[in-house]
């Protein structure tokens, strides 16, 4: 066939075109398809002419050799021209094309990264997807295409961001191009594209929608089967997927159920709790807003309840109880309310091995805020023999005036060895926390005036901003007996975290127990450590000193914030011992943490006018963060 060899000597006519004419003389290539050319010429002339201008040219001199070579190039084009086809096979269809605003104003300096974050792998990319879509870069349209790509990214949370936050607001731009790469056999990134074109089209792709749900592969037919749920007319269709064979798409299938505020919808919910789907329908029942549905729950749980009597140890009636009672999660209705009261005033089901649903009852009365739930809870403090009494405390704190509630319970925590003092010291573990602003303003007594504690941070009442988690409940929300109480029981974590004001008492038996752990790595001696600043104890900078001298150098690997903190408080003359500790440390990372500290300590000439340059001692917390964290 003649446009291989044709092709071939196109390729040594462009050679010579940028090598030069000169280097024709005599070419070894040329005169290779010359037999070949010859060849062809007896059945096209044309092809003729073209072994002619080839043997021309190999033997033009210098002179005539460019001349040459530009006519053997002419003809050969127009020959090759005659050999190609220009029409496209197929009918013609029109293109849809994407709307967009042609937005091309940002450097491509700047988009290169975000470009490289959306096409390649590596760590470090949802940050600067994140810092992209801040900076509006997004809005350029070269954007476009690797956004959409981006969602079968491999790391899924990167994946997940760009369908639930960057996708939708590129609007009606993005839609062609997830209709054009959405693959009903797809996987993951194929189910978020079909998310994301019932987003942005609503019910325009419909029926998209129902294909998909019965055609697609099991990501994205579980993910179509979620979305038919905005359809109400759509729910015979969704009732015939809640009966398929696969486990995954009956768990889609309720889970559009649930939205739907119909009786048919709420039976089969219901269906699938007392059925073989009992785990897969809690869920689902807990999200549906539908009170016929809530009543129904109700029924069956009443039944349930009373199916307890004839049951016998070892059947599924305790699992199915439970389960039923999971699925009253949300539902702060006053039917429920009263129905839970019920179920643990029940001595049937009290007496038998309900221990994880009357957990799970009691919980769900405390997180209703109703103050007939609360009451009830109150109620309980000594029933059966004390079981609820940590939920009894927990509603007591919601209602109850703080000295109210030490009256009522500070007797109960005297046994803490008992399973209710136990309850009772979890409970109290999660209303406080470890040790809630450190440095606050209890560190500004009288005993402490112009002392080295005596801090910008304690002046100004708290490092809010510096990280600390937020207290369930303020100190001020505290009886102060407590201290007292848990000194008499020995519970010193809890001296720690409510110990507020200055007290001989409080300090001695913070100092006592110090004495028996003078380790700067242990959690414990920090807490103590940052409690005797709290409550402006003057000795705990050299207690502090003292600690660290005595610690193992070695050890110490790295600080925390808090330990951070309590260095920052050294008045100013530790700053050369901490320097000596900070020349014993092991290792380069750790031993710059403290050098930090000694720079901090050392500019504290200056932490006055910090202060007053802006009142609230801001810069005092600014050039710890920047400095120490």
């Amino acid at each position: 066939m003649s446009i291989p060899v044709l092709q071939e000597l196109h390729n040594e006519v462009r050679r010579l075109f940028i090598a030069g004419s000169g280097m024709a003389a005599g070419d070894m290539r040329l005169n290779k398809l010359l037999p070949q050319l010859r060849k062809l010429g007896e059945s096209a002339p044309v092809l003729g002419r073209l072994a002619d201008g080839v043997e021309q040219l190999v033997e033009a001199g210098t002179e005539q050799a460019s001349g040459k070579l530009l006519e053997l190039g002419t003809l050969l084009h127009a020959v090759l021209y005659t050999q190609g086809r220009t029409e496209a096979k197929g009918s013609v269809t029109l293109i849809e094309a994407a709307e967009t605003s042609c937005f091309t104003q940002v450097p491509y300096r700047k988009l290169k990264p975000l470009l490289e974050a959306l096409t390649q792998k590596g760590g470090g990319r949802l940050e600067v997807v994140r810092q992209g879509f801040e900076e509006k870069l997004f809005d350029d349209m070269r954007t476009l295409i690797p956004a959409i790509a981006a969602l079968d990214d491999s790391f899924a949370e990167l994946a997940e961001y760009m369908a639930q936050t960057v996708v939708p607001t590129l609007g009606a731009p993005a839609l062609p191009l997830l209709k054009a790469r959405f693959d009903l056999q797809g996987g993951k990134g194929d189910a978020r594209r079909l998310q994301l074109i019932h987003r942005l089209a609503g019910a325009a792709e419909r029926e998209l929608l129902v294909q998909a749900a019965a055609e697609g592969s099991l990501d994205v037919r579980t993910g179509a089967i979620e979305l038919l749920g905005d359809y109400p007319e759509l729910e015979p269709v969704i009732l015939q997927h809640a009966d398929d064979k696969k486990k995954e798409v009956r768990r889609a299938a309720l889970s559009a159920l649930s939205r739907l505020m119909s009786g048919a919808a709420a039976e089969r919910l219901l269906l699938a709790l007392t059925d073989k789907d009992q785990e897969i329908a809690i869920e689902p029942i807990r999200q549906s807003a539908y009170g016929r549905l809530t009543e129904r729950l109700l029924q069956v749980t009443e039944e349930l309840l009373r199916g307890l009597e004839d049951s016998k140890p070892g059947d599924d009636a305790v699992p199915r109880l439970y389960a039923a009672v999971q699925c009253l999660e949300g539902k702060a209705d006053p039917a429920v309310s009263a129905f839970l009261q019920k179920l643990l005033g029940d001595k049937t089901f009290m007496s038998r091995d309900t221990g994880g649903v009357q957990d799970y009852a009691a919980q769900l009365l405390l997180d209703m805020n109703r103050p007939e739930a609360h009451g009830f809870l109150l109620s309980l403090q000594k029933a059966w023999n004390r079981r609820f009494v940590a939920y009894s405390f927990q509603a007591a704190v919601r209602t109850l005036q703080p000295s109210e509630v030490f009256d009522r319970f500070a007797g109960e925590f005297a046994s803490k060895k008992s399973a209710a003092g136990k309850e009772l010291l979890r409970a109290m573990y999660e209303l406080t926390e470890p040790l809630a602003n450190p440095f606050d303003e209890c560190g500004t007594s009288d005993e402490n005036n112009g002392s080295s504690v005596s801090t910008a941070a304690g002046r100004t009442g708290s490092l809010e901003g510096c990280g600390y988690p937020r207290k369930p409940i303020p100190l001020d929300g505290w009886d102060p007996r407590w201290v007292d109480q848990f000194m008499d029981i020995d519970e010193e974590e809890f001296v720690w975290r409510l110990a507020r004001r200055p007290d001989k008492k409080v300090v001695d038996f913070l100092l006592k127990k110090l004495e028996a752990s003078p380790n700067f790595n242990k959690t414990r001696t920090v807490h103590l450590l940052a409690a005797l600043f709290r409550l402006g104890y003057r000795g705990t900078p050299e207690l502090l000193m003292d600690v660290l001298e005595k610690t193992n150098a070695k050890h110490i690997y790295y600080l925390d914030r808090t330990q951070l903190l309590l260095l920052a408080q050294l008045p100013r003359e530790y700053a050369d011992r901490l320097e000596q500790v900070a020349k014993g440390l092991a290792y380069e990372g750790i031993q710059k943490q403290f050098l930090d500290a000694v720079e901090w300590l050392r500019a504290k000439d200056n932490e006055e006018e910090i202060v007053q340059e802006n009142g609230k001692g801001e810069g005092w917390i600014a050039w710890i963060r920047n400095k120490m964290f």
